[in-house]
């Protein structure tokens, strides 16, 4: 969203904000926290920066509601998109069974293959460590209010994508999102297996199982990748 501001010479006057928490919870005013990303390398007045972010916490933050700073626009938006790809992979996990340790090694791989395509696009991996990265990405994966969690798990129990996205009856953001980033991983020699194995379960009817198969296989060695500056090993 960011990028299209900035093309149209609109971001002077735009902020971020990215929602760590379900609409559902939301409305009904449980405690959630939110990660703000203004877009400080993009904006030359320091003061306009402040006020801006002042103004933002004044209006939506309460005794419930708390809101947390970042810069890095680029981490802040794409941690919100691609959590979404890793809910469904999570959700299939969830309905087959597979265990809370492998549950937990869905999570932690996801969150390298996030930041590891977020840094190829230019924002900065420590994004991923906070809410906007870690924070949405661990309630996105782990709850039945989560779409794409629910349609995980309804294409493990054996529906088409069409029909699981019926059962549903609302978007699923992270089916559209998982186009656009295979192609790009692909394209680009990034070391993604869980949007690999998953875009064959969505797109090619592939077996639900592979999921965990081909995470298990795939050649990766090192936990945290970003953090020695390492990409594809």
């Amino acid at each position: 969203m960011f990028e299209i501001f900035k093309d149209n010479n609109e971001w002077n006057e735009k902020a971020i904000v990215g929602f760590v928490a379900f609409a559902l919870m939301v409305v009904v005013m449980l405690v959630d926290t939110v990660s703000g990303a203004v877009g400080k390398d993009l904006i030359i007045n320091e003061k306009w920066l402040n006020e801006l972010k002042a103004l933002i916490k004044n209006a939506l933050e309460s005794e419930k509601f708390k809101i947390y700073e970042s810069a890095d626009v680029k981490g802040v938006e794409y941690a919100g998109a691609l959590k979404n790809i890793y809910a469904i992979c999570c959700g299939i996990g969830d309905k087959l069974d597979v265990g809370e340790n492998a549950i937990v090694l869905i999570i932690t791989r996801s969150m390298t293959e996030m930041s590891k395509f977020a840094v190829h696009k230019g924002a900065n991996p420590i994004t991923f460590l906070g809410l906007a990265g870690m924070g949405d990405l661990v309630a996105t994966c782990t709850s039945k209010l989560s779409r794409n969690f629910s349609l995980g798990r309804r294409l493990a129990k054996g529906d088409s994508l069409e029909e699981a996205k019926a059962a549903i009856g609302q978007v699923a953001e992270g089916v559209r999102t998982l186009e656009v980033v295979y192609k790009e991983a692909n394209d680009n020699n990034l070391a993604m297996p869980l949007v690999n194995a998953l875009h064959k379960i969505v797109f090619e009817n592939a077996n639900p199982n592979i999921l965990m198969d081909d995470l298990i296989s795939h050649p990766d060695h090192l936990d945290v990748e970003f953090a020695g500056g390492i990409g594809n090993e």
